[in-house]
């Protein structure tokens, strides 16, 4: 299995696929969690409660020696935040399976199920183009600066970005468009980054 490395503005995610899901029979969620932060002291698990639409407290524990494990039952897999009194909460699915959250201080990494897999998937792509996408602006802008900004340049640098442009809103919405967590967490995190054209296109 391949570890998926992730940058983002506050934590650097990674993520590993193991073998369960929301059809699994198991109906216990474990959360094993490490935590190097001095700061954190206690932990509070979060989930989404859709039909309420609300977030509700599903666990909660105080770390000792840096380490906490939270388990119970779930019907179904939820999106959860996992809040440590520091920074943002960390958003991931809880699963019908054993996820393991190490927090570092300046990372979080964690190993889940398929549908962690999945998002953090998506996340790595859209934090790949968003890269490709600055790199290109970047480039129109020295060029410009060194007047060395052909007719031929320009047209290349920007059919380059239109394509990487019009890749990112087309991943984000696939993605949303399939109405499930993975969805919903998609949403509440890369929505500001839609169009208008593709906003009209959301299911």
């Amino acid at each position: 299995m391949n570890c998926i490395k992730l940058l983002t503005p506050v934590f650097a995610l990674a993520c590993l696929m193991a073998s369960c899901g929301n059809d699994s029979k198991v109906e216990k969620y474990v959360v094993n969690i490490t935590c190097a932060s001095s700061a954190a002291d206690s932990v509070t698990l979060k989930i989404y409660d859709a039909d309420y639409q609300n977030l509700r407290t599903l666990n909660a524990g105080r770390l000792r020696d840096g380490r906490l494990t939270l388990s119970g039952q779930i019907k179904q897999q939820a999106i959860a935040f996992l809040d440590y009194g520091t920074k943002k909460p960390i958003s991931f699915i809880l699963e019908k399976c054993e996820t393991d959250i190490e927090i570092g201080k300046e990372k979080a990494v964690i190993w889940g199920g398929v549908a962690n897999h999945r998002f953090h998937s998506l996340c790595h792509n859209v934090y790949t183009l968003q890269k490709h996408i600055a790199a290109q602006e970047q480039a129109y802008r020295k060029a410009l600066a060194d007047s060395t900004l052909t007719k031929a340049t320009e047209a290349s640098l920007l059919k380059r970005h239109k394509t990487l442009s019009d890749s990112l809103q087309a991943t984000i919405l696939a993605t949303i468009n399939r109405g499930d967590e993975v969805a919903m967490l998609a949403k509440e995190r890369f929505f500001n980054l839609l169009d208008s054209t593709t906003l009209k296109r959301l299911k």
